[in-house]
C-alpha cells in the first residue's frame, strides 16, 4: 500500500482437488493434484507453501524411495523427479506416452510407472515404455511388497511380477470392479475396489475371496496403519480395526471427496481431498480437525 516500497506476504487459499499426501519424516510432506501445484509442509500439515507450479500438468501421485529420491506422476506422459528431498524437481517426458501416468514404485535401481491404456514404463538411466498389460485397461496402482511388484486397475485387473517387472502373472479379481488400492501383511494381500468390495488372497494372488462388501461406498483410497485401516472416497470416510466392521468418520464435509490418506513418522494422520480439503488426526483416525488451507505466497 506504499507504491511498492515494502511488501507483505499474502495468503492463497488452496482450492485444488488434492490427489495425494505423502510425508518424509515427522514434519515434512507434500500434497498436490488437479491444479498443477505441489504444496509443501514443514509443520506436519498445519501450514503449507508452494513448492512447484506447472499449469499444464495435473499431479496424481508422489512416491519417495527414501528421504531424498522421489517421483511425481500425472498427466500428459510427464513426471517430475527429485534427488534432494523435494527442494528441486526436474521435469521429464516419457517417450511415446501422452496419457496419464497414474502411479509409480521403486524396484531396486529402477523406477516402474503405470498409466492409462495398460502402459508400464521403466527407468534406469532413461525411460523405456516397454510393456502393455491388459491393453485398453487403465492401471491405477503399483506397489512393491517384499520384492514383488503388483499392478492393479480397471475391471479387476491385477498382475504380479516376482522378477522386477521382467514378466507378469495375471491374478485378476473375481468381479470386474476397478481396483484402486492394495494393502499387505505378512501372508495376506488385500485389494480394494470402487464398488465397495474388498478381496483377500492368502496364496500370493492365485485365488481371491471377498471379505467385505460395504454398501454405497465409492472407495478411492486406502490407508493401513499398525492398528487400523482407513478408507476414503466420494462422500465416504470410515475406519476399521478388523477390516470387517466399519465406523463412519463424521468430520467429512457434505459432498466432499477424500482422495488420499497419509501419516508422518510420529503417526499423525492427514487426509486430503476435493477443493483443498485437508484433515488432521492425532488419535489414529477416531477424530479429525480441519487444517488451514492457506499458503504463504
Amino acid at each position: 500500500n506504499d507504491a511498492g516500497a515494502t511488501w507483505s506476504a499474502t495468503e492463497q487459499v488452496i482450492s485444488d482437488d488434492l490427489r495425494f499426501i505423502t510425508f518424509l519424516d515427522d514434519s515434512k510432506g507434500f500434497a498436490g493434484g488437479s491444479g498443477g501445484t505441489l504444496y509443501a509442509t514443514n509443520t506436519a500439515g498445519k501450514t503449507w507453501t508452494i513448492a512447484l507450479e506447472d499449469t499444464l500438468f495435473s499431479f496424481q501421485k508422489c512416491i519417495f524411495r527414501d528421504n531424498t529420491t522421489g517421483i511425481l506422476t500425472g498427466s500428459a506422459g510427464r513426471c517430475y523427479l527429485t534427488t534432494d528431498g523435494g527442494a528441486s524437481w526436474l521435469r521429464e517426458q516419457i517417450p511415446g506416452i501422452s496419457q496419464w501416468i497414474n502411479a509409480a514404485a521403486f524396484s531396486g535401481a529402477e523406477i516402474v510407472a503405470v498409466g492409462d491404456g495398460g502402459t508400464i514404463c521403466t527407468k534406469n538411466a532413461s525411460w523405456v515404455s516397454n510393456r502393455v498389460l491388459a491393453a485398453g485397461r487403465n492401471n491405477f496402482v503399483i506397489k512393491n511388497n517384499a520384492a514383488t511388484l503388483w499392478v492393479a486397475g480397471e475391471n479387476g485387473t491385477v498382475y504380479r511380477s516376482d522378477n522386477g517387472g521382467i514378466s507378469w502373472i495375471s491374478t485378476a479379481l473375481p468381479q470386474p470392479f476397478d481396483c484402486i488400492d492394495m494393502t499387505f501383511t505378512s501372508n495376506k494381500v488385500q485389494a480394494y475396489t470402487t464398488g465397495g468390495k474388498c478381496y483377500e488372497s492368502t496364496d500370493n494372488g492365485s485365488s481371491w475371496s471377498i471379505i467385505n462388501d460395504i454398501p454405497n461406498a465409492s472407495i478411492l483410497t486406502v490407508f493401513q496403519s499398525q492398528q487400523r485401516i482407513l478408507l476414503g472416497g466420494k462422500s465416504f470416510f470410515a475406519y476399521s480395526d478388523d477390516g470387517k466392521q466399519w465406523t463412519a468418520i463424521t468430520a467429512l464435509p457434505a459432498n466432499s471427496t477424500i482422495y488420499s490418506i497419509g501419516s508422518n513418522s510420529k503417526g499423525l494422520l492427514c487426509a486430503v481431498g476435493s477443493n483443498g480439503l485437508i484433515l488432521l488426526s492425532n488419535n489414529n483416525g477416531t477424530s479429525w480437525s480441519t487444517a488451514s488451507t492457506g499458503t504463504t505466497a
